[in-house]
């Protein structure tokens, strides 16, 4: 379902990727062989995907390419000092950049790719309303961009508090599902719900159009890390990190958190944590919890939730224009579906 969509918008992200190159950029040599490198290993672009759909509902704006481009190399950038930080070797089915180039390097071409995003954003916000500077509302574009860039830097700002969350939350067994929500809704829904707000606000869109995605964006973005952290425990969702990664560094995501509620296992889970914390994570220790996680139903309470995110998704567009664009948000939903 998703390359039917990546087909039906490809010159539109075709646009995309060559904004990326152009903002990325460089005179130093070693720096472009690394974003050469990275970007052969570019992922789906969901966000970048997700905004230019959203922009379909407004007014057309060129410069929306170069905010799905920024939005896809602060992504891009969150993954490069992830794998630093996990100490990663591999990145969609390649080497990542910290194994490749080294940590030191990973974490240089991170902070370059994040500042580019940002001077970037700040310029885009401006340069969108050039095009009445000359005019009786000025005054009024100015404010509009200065708006819309504080409410971007506040989405952003969520984005780190939720791995900041993640992380104090590491090897604590008493982890509850409204924290683990909090900490995705920052880690990784805000940067979809990001997408969804550029592509609503740059293209004039009214407020309800912007309202209805801004919860698309939301949902999406929480049932994409759901899907993911569901199939940490498959052999088959897996291309980049070995199986019960999450669990082994000490991240307890849904279906544990599920599990860790049956009086039966908690402490039988807790245990194996720590044994895990200690170095001993034998396949014995992977596959009694995988058992766990079948006896509790963790898995299965899990994919019901994201599912449910996808529904509420779909259903916070119900009243959008029936058109092309919004039936392919139906189809990005229902492709995440378990």
């Amino acid at each position: 379902m998703l390359n039917d969509l990546e087909n039906a918008y490809s010159e539109d992200m075709k646009n995309v990727d060559d904004a990326i190159r152009s903002l990325l950029a460089t005179d130093n040599i070693k720096m472009q062989e690394m974003i050469d490198w990275q970007l052969k290993s570019s992922g789906k672009r969901l966000r970048p995907l997700l905004m230019v759909i959203s922009s379909k509902f407004g007014n057309s704006q060129k410069n929306i390419y170069q905010f799905a481009a920024i939005i896809e190399i602060i992504h891009m950038a969150s993954l490069i000092h992830d794998d630093v930080i996990d100490n990663s070797d591999i990145r969609r089915g390649r080497l990542s950049i910290q194994k490749k180039f080294g940590p030191k390097m990973a974490v240089y071409m991170g902070d370059y790719m994040i500042f580019k995003a940002f001077k970037n954003l700040s310029n885009s916000c401006f340069d969108a309303d050039k095009n009445i500077l000359d005019n009786v509302k000025y005054r009024k574009s100015v404010e509009a961009s200065l708006n819309n860039s504080n409410k971007y830097m506040d989405l952003i700002e969520n984005i780190m508090a939720g791995e900041l969350g993640q992380y104090n939350s590491l090897y604590y067994t008493d982890v509850d599902e409204e924290i683990y929500i909090k900490n995705i809704s920052g880690k990784t829904a805000a940067l979809f719900k990001l997408a969804c707000n550029i592509g609503t606000m740059e293209t004039r869109c009214s407020t309800s159009v912007c309202e209805a995605l801004d919860n698309y964006g939301r949902c999406i973005g929480l049932a994409f890390q759901i899907r993911d952290d569901v199939l940490d425990f498959t052999v088959e969702g897996h291309k980049d990190k070995p199986v019960f990664c999450d669990f082994a560094n000490g991240i307890y995501t849904l279906p544990v958190i599920y599990a860790l509620e049956n009086p039966k296992y908690n402490k039988t889970i807790k245990d194996m944590a720590e044994e895990i914390r200690k170095g001993n994570d034998d396949n014995k220790i992977i596959s009694e919890l995988l058992n766990i996680l079948e006896e509790t139903r963790g898995l299965e309470r899990a994919k019901g939730v994201l599912n449910s995110y996808c529904e509420e998704a779909i259903e916070s567009i119900a009243s959008l224009p029936d058109n092309i664009h919004k039936e392919s948000l139906r189809i990005l939903a229902r492709s995440i579906r378990l």
